[in-house]
């Protein structure tokens, strides 16, 4: 629970340590907060060069469709979408069930701020995720 600053002072030294690349995939996000300094400090970087901005968020694992923080994912995705600056927009490391439940979501909030961002789903193929490996 850092503050936006600090985590995005954080992802900052990341990405400057990459040097030029041409995407800057920010993932397993467990909050909007955490998207949003990884977003910022991106944008930093794409002032110097031409980057597209990807972000995926990990889910709880069930179908309700929230972040590992609680949030909506609903919320949080519209958030990040706001900035104009995502290129690719998905979830990543949560169970089949929870990323298939996002699947048309995720592609309802993309339709409607960006139609050109692709939308990126990756899963693990067990029933239970991180959750588990937290307790």
């Amino acid at each position: 629970n850092e503050p936006k600053e600090k985590l995005e002072e954080w992802y900052t030294q990341i990405i400057e340590a990459l040097g030029e690349v041409d995407i800057l995939l920010a993932e397993t996000l467990s909050s909007s907060v955490e998207a949003e300094a990884a977003i910022a400090a991106a944008m930093h970087k794409q002032q110097n060069c031409h980057v597209r901005i990807g972000c995926c968020f990990t889910l709880a694992d069930d179908t309700n469709c929230r972040l590992r923080s609680g949030e909506w994912l609903e919320v949080a995705a519209a958030r990040v979408m706001s900035t104009g600056k995502i290129s690719f927009l998905g979830v990543n490391c949560c169970s089949v069930l929870a990323t298939d439940a996002a699947i048309d979501l995720l592609s309802d909030i993309i339709a409607s701020h960006d139609p050109s961002c692709k939308l990126l789903v990756y899963t693990n193929a067990f029933a239970r995720s991180t959750s588990d490996w937290l307790a």
